[in-house]
């Protein structure tokens, strides 16, 4: 794949565990561009608030379609993307642009992707129509009004997978009540993918205890 501004993090493929969110812990892996790192040990599948949790932002997009496999959507769901990057890269040519029917297929396609192309990937399957970007500093947004817009969009949407980039924890107007905000947003999701974003959120021991604050603060399926 083409390399890009925000780096390249295909280092390895991590096993996805069926567990608790409080499972999640850290190893070490090889950035491209920055060598060693804290990665995740293993992605998180979490069934009891369908909470799916990757480092590598691409990977995301495996959780989403593995949803969709399972019949957790009646209907077409909104995205609402929480994330300190727009992230709306075009995919490569070499992705293909037919949902995949099985998960070796689709796990060699997400590899394809860099970390800022699973936006637009998502939309090439037809897995959903609308996206709501909040938090995205190049848009120079008013927090307030990313989060009225957020709580609308839930408000208005049949079915919501949201899905939230932890390195917009790197803005510096977040508020008091962001955690709960986002455990909120969990509630009422039909499905939650976080990423740990290694090389953008360096304290990943941190982030993941964050993480772990945000979905116990959310209502229990």
């Amino acid at each position: 794949g083409k390399s890009n501004d925000r780096g390249a993090f295909r280092n390895r493929s991590s096993s996805t565990v069926n567990g608790s969110v409080e499972d999640l812990g850290v190893s070490t892996g090889v950035l491209e561009y920055d060598g060693e790192t804290d990665v995740l040990e293993n992605y998180i599948l979490d069934k009891s608030r369908d909470v799916f949790v990757v480092d590598d932002h691409n990977h995301a997009l495996a959780g989403w379609t593995a949803a969709l496999y399972e019949g957790l959507f009646d209907s077409k769901p909104t995205l609402i993307h929480v994330d300190y990057h727009e992230d709306s890269a075009n995919p490569p040519e070499d992705f293909k642009a037919s949902l995949p029917t099985d998960f070796q297929t689709l796990e060699e396609q997400v590899h394809l992707l860099e970390i800022d192309e699973f936006v637009e990937a998502g939309k090439t399957w037809d897995l959903y129509d609308e996206v709501v970007n909040i938090g995205v500093q190049a848009h120079y947004s008013n927090l307030d009004q990313d989060l009225y817009r957020m709580e609308k969009a839930l408000q208005d949407s049949d079915e919501v997978i949201l899905d939230v980039d932890m390195d917009v924890y790197n803005r510096n107007d977040l508020t008091d009540d962001f955690d709960l905000r986002l455990a909120d947003a969990v509630s009422k999701s039909e499905f939650t993918s976080f990423a740990t974003s290694p090389g953008y959120v360096q304290d990943q021991e941190e982030i993941i205890e964050k993480i772990k604050g945000i979905v116990a603060s959310a209502d229990p399926i």
